[in-house]
């Protein structure tokens, strides 16, 4: 009997999930939100969203939400730290760690808030669109070293956005580059204001 049981779990690792109504029919596992090419948003060094998701193709970084809509925590974005705490310091993602292959970024219209430190250092960036009208973008949430940058930036956002002052600023202890003090602004709901880009 015993060897039975243990021919039927074999078995059941063997096969793939069969997902019904988010659970596996065969294991009872929880089908993961996250899948194909986009990978969790870390929340910590030791912790992923399990619905915030990224993705990076062609050089362009795009943030989605995955998750319930009227969950409390859905479209935020985690705020990270700057040389302050190793578990949530911004050097813990990926994108990071990819800066030299991104040069643009889009939050798309899952995203309600963009937290500390989401983009830092990330000096070839060129593009910014932020697709929600009534997202909040945060302090430092964009923070470049402004002495390795030279890529004029454009960001792309609605008018009606909820911006805090210097949420895109350079290193205050270092001269602030033209291209960083004067990034040019396009509102997406103004639209004869808004050029054609590639």
């Amino acid at each position: 009997h015993s060897s039975n049981n243990r021919e039927f779990k074999v078995y059941l690792l063997d096969r793939e999930h069969n997902y019904k109504n988010g659970i596996c029919a065969y294991c009872g596992e929880k089908e993961p939100l996250i899948s194909g090419d986009w990978k969790p948003v870390p929340l910590s060094a030791n912790e992923n969203s399990e619905h915030l998701a990224y993705r990076i193709e062609n050089g362009v970084l795009v943030f989605h939400d995955f998750g319930d809509p009227s969950a409390k925590d859905y479209g935020k974005l985690p705020d990270y730290t700057n040389g302050k705490d190793d578990q949530t310091d911004f050097d813990i993602t990926e994108w990071y760690k990819e800066k030299s292959k991104i040069t643009k970024v889009v939050f798309d219209e899952t995203i309600s808030y963009i937290g500390s430190y989401i983009l830092t250092n990330m000096d070839l960036i060129s593009e910014i669109r932020i697709e929600n009208p009534k997202a909040e973008v945060v302090k430092n949430s964009v923070l470049f070293s402004t002495t390795a940058r030279k890529t004029p930036l454009s960001i792309f956002a609605s008018s009606t956005i909820k911006t805090v002052d210097y949420w895109i600023r350079g290193n205050g202890n270092r001269k602030i580059s033209a291209a960083i003090e004067n990034p040019t602004f396009y509102f997406t709901d103004l639209e004869h204001l808004v050029p054609e880009l590639d």
